[in-house]
């Protein structure tokens, strides 16, 4: 059996012998992108790079890192194509430090009036750490 699933959708493989050869693919998710980096080695780490924003469409866009040592914090940068063509209606950037824990947090939704493309950068200046990014596509 080989069958490929749409996101958020199931498959269920029949039932019977299986001989382990059997996959079930996800297609890919043209709404959102996410997860954690391990490979911290980078003095800068960039994702989303020329993702697509497309017009008339709502996102949800996050960046975080966290230091795990002394140093300065993490830096997140969110670029757009073209500013212009984004309305960003709720914006978070924080970055608090507890005992030389530095974290740093942004958070946008934004409203695209016309298709423009996204870029999250995080500038790693610590030696170790996590980062994460997301990009949702909210549809009505």
């Amino acid at each position: 059996v080989s069958e490929t699933v749409a996101p958020g959708k199931t498959y269920t493989i029949p039932a019977g012998y299986h001989n382990g050869s059997g996959k079930v693919t996800a297609s890919s998710c043209p709404t959102c992108i996410g997860g954690s980096d391990a490979d911290l080695s980078s003095t800068q780490l960039t994702y989303a790079k020329n993702m697509t924003l497309e017009a008339g469409k709502f996102y949800l866009i996050e960046g975080r890192a966290l230091s795990t040592v002394n140093g300065p914090k993490p830096i997140i940068d969110v670029k757009y194509g073209n500013s212009a063509n984004v309305t960003i209606l709720v914006s978070r950037d924080y970055g608090p430090n507890h005992n030389a824990i530095y974290t740093h947090y942004v958070i946008q939704l934004v409203k695209v009036k016309q298709s423009t493309t996204l870029e999250i950068a995080i500038s790693k200046t610590f030696s170790s750490g996590s980062t994460q990014r997301f990009v949702t596509r909210l549809d009505p």
